[in-house]
């Protein structure tokens, strides 16, 4: 009970209710939708009858606060008279009432946020009206960005009169606007072109502020393959190793036999001489852009990964793609045979793989079950090269 005044109202805690609702953009969405909040009461949680009668020197002083508030302030205080049988008649303040908006404003020290949040919403709703819901849902973007607006807007305008713009960023051309500029602001611009573009014109299977680009029809850097050719025989006008455009590699068509596949580029540099072959760097799980190299469909495909489970992971993706693949030196006894060189693997896949062998998925599951030790984990680059060497020889002779 001697706790029970600490639940009354006082001034600080009518701001901080205030504030609590301006946070939540409860007044700014006031300004789009007006549901004539003015005058606005904030109710005041008051001494009960009993409180009066066993807390009474402590109602007294809570009462004062209210009693005392300058005649100058920007709110008044609504009074209530309360009937006691022990006190009598007693008037208390039971709610805080701000007449306009402005004074409530002021009083929180936002009237400044308030008039550019104004300002832009006419600027925004007057070039896309459209806009109207995604103001409501998130109206301080428009605070955040006020000093850009301008710039945003005339963005927008240019996509919307120019979809599919089939253009680098870099080389789009309006004034004050460069490539960092739109970099730095793509979540917002996606936000808008989703809501003013046609459907038709996004590509929605690619997403948040990476797939930027391709959603909204923007020339993406384009993705580069690596890779060497491991036959001096076949090298193209003396050169041994090629780095070309994903796309452009599709339609190669090198007149060899085997691809090797690996993850760590220092093994490729390194990787043996191997008659009628070339060696691709890998990179990790994005395997899209081989998809249309149906040049390499024709081939024997050999992938060397980490003795992991996100390198069995990577394996089964890659056998998305083409289901021959073999794996090699990703066995049982390459494992225990390298004992020594075994790191833990930080953070373990849990993935069910349906594209590995019957022998892979054994290994695989031995490593995330912890069979062989906690977080089993052997890095290809850590496998000696002699025992590469004696590898390649044994499987290119048969």
């Amino acid at each position: 009970m001697n706790d029970t005044y600490t639940k009354w109202t006082t001034l600080p805690q009518v701001k901080a209710t205030i504030l609590k609702k301006w946070n939540k953009g409860f007044f700014l969405k006031d300004f789009i939708e007006s549901d004539n909040l003015f005058p606005y009461r904030v109710p005041l949680r008051i001494p009960g009858s009993n409180d009066l009668s066993r807390l009474y020197e402590r109602a007294r002083d809570w009462v004062q606060q209210f009693v005392n508030v300058d005649k100058t302030q920007l709110f008044r205080i609504e009074w209530q008279e309360i009937n006691n049988r022990i006190l009598g008649q007693n008037q208390l303040p039971v709610a805080v009432v701000f007449d306009s908006k402005e004074n409530l404003l002021r009083y929180i020290n936002k009237m400044s946020d308030y008039k550019q949040f104004t300002q832009s919403v006419q600027e925004v709703l007057a070039a896309f009206p459209e806009l109207k819901d995604w103001i409501l849902k998130q109206p301080f973007a428009l605070i955040e960005h006020a000093p850009d607006l301008k710039r945003l807007l005339s963005i927008a305008a240019w996509m919307k009169a120019t979809p599919k713009p089939n253009i680098y960023l870099r080389q789009l051309s309006l004034p004050d606007i460069d490539t960092k500029f739109i970099e730095q602001h793509k979540k917002l611009l996606s936000e808008w072109f989703d809501i003013i573009l046609d459907q038709s014109v996004i590509d929605q299977t690619a997403t948040g502020v990476k797939g930027f680009e391709r959603r909204f029809g923007f020339r993406e850097k384009p993705i580069l393959i690596r890779l060497r050719i491991l036959d001096s025989r076949k090298y193209i006008r003396g050169l041994s190793e090629l780095t070309l455009r994903a796309d452009e590699s599709c339609s190669l068509n090198l007149d060899i036999d085997t691809v090797f596949v690996t993850e760590n580029d220092i093994n490729g540099l390194a990787f043996p001489t191997v008659e009628n072959a070339i060696i691709l760097f890998g990179r990790g799980y994005g395997f899209g852009h081989l998809e249309n190299a149906h040049w390499l469909r024709n081939k024997k495909i050999l992938y060397w990964g980490d003795i992991d489970t996100h390198g069995f992971t990577i394996l089964n993706q890659f056998r998305k793609l083409f289901p021959s693949a073999q794996s090699i030196l990703m066995d049982r006894e390459t494992l225990l045979q390298h004992r020594k060189c075994w790191v833990k693997e930080l953070t373990p896949s849990e993935a069910t793989l349906n594209n590995l062998t019957e022998e892979e998925y054994t290994l695989y599951n031995e490593l995330r079950e912890n069979v062989l030790g906690d977080s089993v984990r052997l890095e290809q680059e850590f496998i000696p090269f002699d025992y590469v060497e004696r590898f390649l020889d044994n499987i290119t002779k048969h």
